[in-house]
């Protein structure tokens, strides 16, 4: 005959209760809380929180049907868009992530299908503003002017150029084509391919 010996009964006793610990489920970040859009002119301002913010209407919208982004405590997302060339340095930072419940969103895929081609890594960033310091004014070269005047600031002055949309001047559309979704509502991307 085998014994068996009588485990002790954690309800019987009072002071026994087992505790059961349930994480919460992850209520997810919206996107207009934890990122924040830069324009750097130069390399200095490149990383910093001192350059000229940018206020996108909705970034929500970016990141699925609710717009939240799951699984990341303390989400920080600064972006920086050279205002040489346009192209775009993201930093991320958190303190931890976590799978509570919905997962983890791949921030990487969301950037990218933001800014495109134009999200580059640090280091590159940092080479467009000599690289392509003279990208502007090569593409506005090519066109003509529609208007040319003073502008309020006695300084400088404003002019109005038209260019075809091939070249040099067609990617410069495709670089702008992100900030304009960005700070644009309801805009769409054209086809600059098809003529007509």
């Amino acid at each position: 005959m085998a014994l068996k010996q009588k485990g002790t009964d954690a309800a019987a006793d009072p002071k026994k209760r087992r505790r059961v610990g349930f994480s919460g489920i992850d209520a997810g970040v919206e996107a207009n809380e934890c990122m924040k859009v830069f324009i750097a002119r130069n390399p200095d301002e490149a990383g910093s929180a001192n350059s000229t913010s940018l206020q996108p209407f909705d970034l929500n919208h970016f990141f699925g049907e609710d717009g939240k982004i799951y699984g990341y405590k303390n989400l920080k997302i600064n972006v920086w868009i050279s205002a040489i060339s346009f192209h775009a340095y993201a930093d991320i930072s958190f303190e931890e992530t976590s799978d509570g419940g919905k997962g983890i969103t791949d921030l990487k895929p969301v950037l990218q299908n933001i800014f495109g081609e134009n999200l580059v890594e640090k280091d590159e960033f940092l080479k467009t503003f000599s690289k392509e310091c003279e990208y502007l004014s090569n593409v506005v070269t090519d066109g003509n002017v529609i208007k040319y005047g003073a502008s309020i600031d006695e300084d400088s002055a404003v002019e109005i150029v038209r260019v075809e949309l091939q070249g040099a001047a067609a990617f410069l559309y495709c670089r702008l084509v992100p900030l304009i979704l960005l700070l644009v509502e309801g805009s769409t991307p054209i086809d600059i391919t098809e003529h007509g």
